[in-house]
């Protein structure tokens, strides 16, 4: 068999030159393809980072306020928050309080501060440096997280309150809520035996109107002596002879508004105004009644942020009001006492008081909720009962302050005590705080970029382990019952 041979037949030049041109299409395609996908791919990553970036917790162009707050926020378009300086301010803005939302307080932390943080009502003036008064006096400053009713916080300084009267080595002020109990009781007045000698003199001044119905609103002021006994047989259970007694030494009474106790809004702050009021005549009242070398105030009350007396003042209210008190005394207050109460050892509190006391005193943790031994131990080793063991003319302010608190330690290591507190785990902490060490720390540390409720020497120690001594220079005294049991969560005195 044989077979014929293969007749190779060649293409014709344009078939070849279109099969080419089909593949370099093809190729081309591909390419483009790809090339658009790719390019799609980034874009479209590039828009769900940014949306991720840009994601604001709340909506925008709201106000907000959190559930027990007093500040009032909006959050403008840019997912940034300012604060509304008062309710003149807050309505110009969103015409109504009806329009405020209540949120969760993690979310109006989680929004940045707008570049210009204070919203302050149109056509007033805003605070200036212009407008500061002399060197020494003590400059209020705008709190950063609490809305106020004043307009413009700078004040020009009150006239110094001058008396006949012979100067103590101190007088201190020491206020409460009635201890949340009612007029005819004998409560509060038992806190301390020790009133008055001739070093010191205890202004003791009652807010009345603290939520019980038939307690009248107003704020008394008493002067007790050494004579005042408030542990007498026919006065131990309170009633109208005991009012009558009490009020043998009252000194002053200003009547209050009788909705303060519950006021919301707009009337809070005019409340709030109404106190200040009272309170700078309380304390002029004071100074002129008995003149001291040196000045504390004292709480006895719930703790609270940078609102005086469980938040009854605003934010600039109290600075204000600390402003007045150092205006009438010519100088700061020795220390402010916040020792009973609860969580008042923050950057928000301090920032906006050091500027008006030497020393303030206050914890980070909650206070009390511990047993003692009340018969052998209270007028014994708390220092809010035996004050006159501390203070006297040899010894200085700073150091009568660290006995005090070194005294509240020794209560803690009662049999009594500690024993409760191991058993129910109950965190105490105690510091003293100078105040002239404050803003060079703030300062150098970046305090304010600090994360709310985060330790402050953790963060220090993070962030700036050479500053650790400044730290301690500012809380130079720190008592704590750590030693007790192993605490969950440590702190260190000072939180943000």
């Amino acid at each position: 068999m044989c077979f014929l041979p293969v007749r190779t037949v060649k293409k014709p030049n344009y078939l070849i030159l279109q099969a080419n041109h089909k593949k370099i299409l093809m190729k081309l395609s591909a390419k483009i393809f790809s090339t658009t996908i790719f390019a799609l791919f980034i874009l479209l990553s590039f828009e769900i980072a940014s949306a991720a970036t840009t994601k604001c917790p709340l909506a925008k162009n709201v106000a907000y306020q959190h559930k027990g707050g007093v500040a009032v926020f909006f959050v403008t378009k840019n997912c940034t928050k300012q604060v509304f300086s008062g309710p003149t301010s807050l309505l110009q803005r969103i015409g109504s309080w009806k329009k405020v939302k209540t949120v969760r307080k993690i979310l109006i932390n989680k929004i940045s501060k707008d570049k210009n943080y204070t919203i302050y009502p149109i056509n007033k003036i805003r605070p200036s440096p212009v407008n500061t008064p002399p060197t020494q006096t003590i400059q209020p400053q705008t709190s950063p997280t609490t809305t106020t009713n004043a307009i413009n916080p700078i004040q020009n300084p009150a006239t110094i309150v001058t008396s006949t009267v012979p100067k103590k080595f101190l007088t201190i002020i020491a206020v409460n809520k009635g201890a949340e109990g009612k007029y005819e009781d004998n409560g509060w007045e038992r806190t301390s035996k020790f009133k008055e000698n001739n070093d010191i003199q205890i202004f003791d001044v009652a807010m009345w109107d603290n939520g019980q119905p038939t307690n009248p609103p107003k704020i008394s002021v008493y002067k007790f002596d050494r004579t005042f006994d408030p542990f007498k047989n026919e006065y131990i259970d309170g009633g109208q002879i005991w009012v009558n007694y009490r009020e043998s030494f009252n000194i002053l009474n200003v009547d209050m508004p009788p909705s303060c106790s519950s006021a919301q809004g707009t009337s809070y702050y005019e409340c709030s105004r109404a106190y200040l009021n009272a309170f700078k005549r309380v304390l002029e009242t004071i100074v002129k009644n008995q003149p001291a070398e040196h000045y504390g105030i004292k709480y006895s009350g719930h703790g609270s942020d940078v609102g005086l007396f469980a938040n009854t003042f605003s934010g600039d209210d109290s600075q204000l009001l600390l402003f007045y008190a150092n205006s009438i005394i010519g100088k700061k207050l020795d220390f402010l006492d916040w020792s009973t109460n609860c969580d008042m050892g923050s950057f928000n509190v301090i920032k906006s008081q050091y500027r008006y006391a030497d020393y303030i005193l206050s914890s980070d943790l909650l206070r009390g909720g511990f047993n003692m031994d009340w018969v052998n131990d209270y007028y014994r080793l708390k220092p809010e009962a035996i004050l006159d063991r501390f203070f006297n003319p040899s010894k200085t302010i700073k150091q009568s302050l660290v006995n005090m608190v070194n005294s509240e330690r020794m209560v803690w290591e009662t049999a009594t005590t500690r024993s409760d507190m191991v058993a129910k785990q109950i965190k105490q902490s105690l510091s003293i705080y100078d105040s002239s060490k404050f803003e060079i720390l703030m300062t150098s540390a970046n305090l304010d970029q600090g994360i709310r409720g985060g330790d402050v020497l953790d963060y220090i120690r993070k962030n700036y382990p050479s500053l650790e001594q400044k730290f301690h220079d500012f809380r130079f005294h720190y008592i704590s019952n750590g030693d007790f049991f192993p605490w969950n969560t440590r702190s260190n005195g000072f939180r943000f």
